[in-house]
């Protein structure tokens, strides 16, 4: 099952219509900074649950660092396991921004201090961004939280 969230209603809305053939991906509304990551509903067993994986690519680096943070913490608060994510590690570190403007964010400085992970370059030949794949079981996430939530 693949269910994809997005704050903005015209991404959701041509989503739906792209994959409309497809019966095993969904897409709705999340407003990611102020609620935790919903449930979804297990279509065998129709049991309500958390999601073991969290892709998201192009995300942070739109939301001031302070909204970052508050955006991890409702990733983190609910366990997924596995988060795949997009970072600058070239560049320095964070920086304040206007809502919906851009920067390079850099996961490993603060804010979020993330450690080092096993990542890929995302745009070769575009830009420096990396897909990084982190393990949420690890005592770091629990820190995070302790820290900065």
């Amino acid at each position: 099952m693949y269910v994809g969230f997005d704050i903005v209603n015209d991404v959701i809305k041509v989503n739906k219509q792209r994959f409309a053939h497809h019966n095993n991906k969904q897409f709705h509304f999340w407003d990611a900074v102020n609620c935790v990551l919903p449930k979804f509903r297990n279509e065998t067993s129709g049991i309500k649950q958390w999601f073991d994986l969290v892709h998201m690519r192009d995300v942070i680096q739109h939301m001031s660092p302070e909204l970052g943070v508050k955006f991890f913490c409702n990733v983190f608060r609910v366990g997924p396991r596995v988060l795949i994510t997009t970072s600058y590690e070239q560049t320095g570190g964070s920086t304040n921004i206007t809502e919906g403007d851009w920067y390079p964010n850099n996961l490993l400085h603060e804010p979020f201090s993330f450690p080092k992970a096993d990542c890929t370059p995302t745009h070769p030949n575009i830009e420096n961004d990396v897909t990084c794949v982190y393990n949420l079981t690890e005592d770091w996430v629990q820190e995070f939280l302790s820290s900065s939530c």
